[in-house]
């Protein structure tokens, strides 16, 4: 389920974002540690979100990356450090970078 919302957040469709980042927030909210192992694909979803054109996807794009980040996650139960890094960079969000370097 995870890999079909992390596709269709990047629909042209504003509805489908829309909605798509609405359910990833809710499965971020309610499974939290869970999501882990697709927590970068996740995180690639939502990064470009937080500047969408439509008020409504910013807002729960910001709110989803507030709820990912209050995840503690351990990189040895599959967390993937590196590919966070990756999706980071190509989103061009150095703070994001620094960040997460300073928690591992």
């Amino acid at each position: 389920m995870a890999e079909i919302l992390v596709q269709r957040a990047g629909s042209p469709d504003e509805f489908t974002r829309r909605t798509t980042i609405a359910w990833i927030n809710e499965f971020v909210k309610l499974g939290g540690d869970q999501f882990c192992p697709y927590y970068a694909d996740i995180v690639g979803a939502i990064l470009p979100c937080i500047s969408d054109k439509e008020e409504k996807i910013r807002v729960l794009a910001r709110e989803t990356n507030e709820e990912l980040r209050t995840i503690k996650v351990d990189p040895s139960e599959g967390f993937d450090v590196g590919a966070i890094l990756s999706i980071s960079r190509r989103c061009g969000f150095s703070n994001l970078i620094k960040e997460a370097r300073s928690r591992f």
